[in-house]
């Protein structure tokens, strides 16, 4: 038991010493996520050169720099990571992005999903291209509060320090953050940074609910470690996801487990909305997860080529340009697509040109492919589209909505929609829609038939189109009661098959609106009409069959013994059938029904309720095995009879 124990603990530091390497700096202490609660992320942006880092690090005492070559050029290339306790608040997690423009893609992975926003505005330089563009992407985003932090303060005056305020307010006035806090810091003689704290510390105090949504990470990072496996890492951006957590990798759609969660050099049993995150999942290889994809809650995140998005445009490109989808961790290029029902392109779809993972409600950023300037952001509303076809979804639809939401997709169906296809309509998992789906059938504002829902008034439209088309079926062939059902539904122009329409037939045979058999469906109503020489050889047919029954002779015989061709005697025998004067027991035996149904009934005269062989009601109708048989098994189908073992009972008349 120790040497296990001793084992664990070695896996478990060797995991902490990887992660380290790797700069996975996460938080997540229990002081901080607590339960009911969601956890916090700062996330920095500004001109590149701007203090970012540094002031992270007088923040923190870590260095967000992880690579060795940001180290020799002293500039962020890519997104780091750091944390640090605020009062009140507990352990917030920090994001560091890159500002050179040559890397504003790695800045959007960073930016995504953030609740804070730290702009940093160097004091001697003031307001700076790649500031704008930060800003702007963040006006974009769901980002619910922004500090503008004036990093070097410590190298100007007074008024050039004003100056600089004036000139961050002005470009601040032009976005949705007028009223953001501007303070004023030095990472070198560490002025402001107790005030910046109080700051961060006011916008994160307020506690959120936990957001119950299903969990999803956009994985930023992949790396192996020895013992443990596959590791990767990103910004949780909603729900919680827990040890022993089920989860799906996108695209791909792999089944994987979560094994152990890490945050901030610690092993933790879940993860919260808005942590860094690192999840040691299993079973992966490495090679089978990149950056860009996503792991999430099975029925939460998608794979897909095509998804429409509710956008807010700064600048509306032309329909079909190609654009840059900055969509999780993942940039994707597509062209763009507007509904012409909404206005200004509000409504957008994009269609990439490979497959990526998607969330409902999950943020975008979208810039032209070349000069590469953002255009605008938004959000997903249908994670999986269709080409050409615009079902406009909802906002965030909540529990108490989802009702309403199925209802206003079902009812653009008049033949009805599959379970499936309203998910992926909605973005929404089947099993959240579950309870929504029984109260709607339940209350009788939808019909449910294995997957299919239909409005009832759109049902009883198609029911009546199933009726129109059985009376022209009629029209076209008199000589027939019945039709497959697969006619039928094809000449009432619906498109329903497999078990939908097994159980649909079924309803419509239950409420009397027709009549259905393994053969097909029938008019209740209907009468064959058969012309005069068609009800002389049906006569003929059955007074042959009659006279050697129940020895009857097949097609073939009945053919010679009349002296009509074999083909004339097979189609009459079919109207017979369809008319319900004959009965078929297997191919090649048919008796009239008259004859068959007083056979049975001198049978069951005979043996009652005792049980007998087939030997036994073989001698009593005086025939061979050859018919024998085959008329018991149609009585054990039909259920007249029952059998047990080698012998059977008579339970009820024909």
């Amino acid at each position: 038991m120790v040497k296990s124990l001793s084992k664990s603990v070695s896996r478990s530091r060797r995991l902490y010493r990887a992660i380290d390497r790797h700069s996975i700096r996460l938080s997540s202490r229990l002081e901080t996520p607590h339960h009911g609660h969601v956890a916090k992320l700062i996330g920095t942006a500004g001109h590149v050169d701007h203090g970012k880092t540094s002031l992270i690090r007088a923040l923190t005492g870590i260095d967000a720099d992880r690579l060795p070559e940001e180290k020799r050029r002293g500039l962020t290339i890519d997104i780091g990571f750091a944390f640090t306790d605020l009062p009140g608040v507990g352990r917030v997690s920090i994001v560091d992005v890159p500002g050179h423009e040559r890397f504003i893609a790695n800045m959007l992975v960073g930016a995504l999903g953030i609740d804070v926003a730290l702009l940093c505005v160097a004091a001697d330089s003031g307001v700076m291209p790649q500031t704008r563009e930060h800003l702007l992407i963040l006006s974009l985003l769901p980002v619910k509060h922004l500090t503008v932090a004036l990093t070097r303060s410590d190298l100007v005056d007074q008024d050039m320090l004003e100056l600089c305020k004036s000139d961050v307010q002005e470009a601040l006035n032009t976005t949705r953050f007028a009223t953001a806090p501007i303070v004023a810091v030095s990472s070198v003689t560490s002025a402001g940074l107790d005030d910046l704290k109080t700051t961060l510390t006011g916008q994160l105090s307020r506690p959120d609910l936990l957001d119950e949504r299903p969990w999803y990470l956009p994985i930023d990072r992949v790396f192996s470690v020895k013992g443990h496996g596959t590791v990767v890492t990103g910004s949780l951006m909603q729900g919680q996801v827990n040890v022993g957590d089920s989860a799906i990798l996108q695209p791909g759609s792999k089944t994987v487990k979560v094994r152990q969660i890490q945050g901030h050099d610690e092993t933790v049993t879940y993860a919260t909305k808005g942590q860094r995150t690192a999840l040691n999942l299993a079973p992966l290889r490495p090679d089978e997860v990149v950056r860009g994809m996503t792991v999430g809650k099975s029925g939460a995140v998608f794979s897909s080529a095509i998804i429409d998005c509710a956008m807010k445009w700064v600048s509306q490109p032309k329909r079909g340009s190609r654009v840059r989808v900055s969509i999780g961790a993942d940039e994707v290029i597509g062209k763009v697509y507007f509904d012409p029902s909404s206005d200004n392109g509000n409504q957008s779809q994009f269609r990439l040109e490979r497959v990526t993972s998607v969330v409902k409600g999950q943020p975008i950023i979208v810039r032209t492919y070349s000069p590469q300037t953002v255009v605008g952001g938004g959000e997903v509303v249908t994670p999986q589209g269709v080409k050409n076809k615009w079902v406009p979804g909802s906002d965030n639809i909540k529990e108490d909505n989802f009702e309403t939401a199925i209802l206003e997709v079902v009812s653009k169906h008049g033949q009805g929609v599959m379970t499936e296809e309203v998910c992926r309509l909605l973005g929404t998992a089947e099993s959240a829609l579950g309870d929504a789906f029984e109260n709607l059938l339940v209350n009788g504002q939808v019909l449910g038939f294995a997957g299919l829902w239909i409005l009832p008034g759109s049902f009883e439209s198609c029911t009546e189109k199933i009726v129109l088309a059985l009376g022209n079926l009629y029209t076209a062939h008199p000589e027939k009661s019945t039709f497959t059902k697969e006619a039928v539904i094809k000449s009432a122009g619906l498109k329903w098959t497999g078990k939908p329409l097994e159980r649909i037939v079924q309803h419509m045979k239950n409420k009397g609106i027709l009549l259905a058999t393994p053969q097909g469906l029938s008019s209740i109503e209907h009468q064959i009409r058969m012309s005069d020489s068609q009800r002389s050889l049906l006569d003929r047919v059955k007074s042959t069959l009659d006279a050697e029954s129940p020895n009857v002779p097949d097609s073939l015989a009945v053919s010679r013994a009349l002296n009509v061709p074999v083909q004339a005697i097979d189609n009459i025998i079919q109207v017979g059938l369809n008319s319900g004067e004959l009965v078929r027991i297997e191919s090649g035996i048919v008796y009239s029904c008259l004859y068959f149904n007083q056979m049975v009934k001198e049978a069951m005269g005979h043996f009652q309720t005792r049980s007998f062989t087939a030997s036994e009601f073989r001698e009593f109708i005086g025939t061979s095995r050859k018919f024998a048989i085959p008329i018991l098994e149609h009585l054990d189908a039909k259920r007249v009879t029952f059998r047990r073992n080698d012998k059977r009972v008579f339970v009820q008349t024909i």
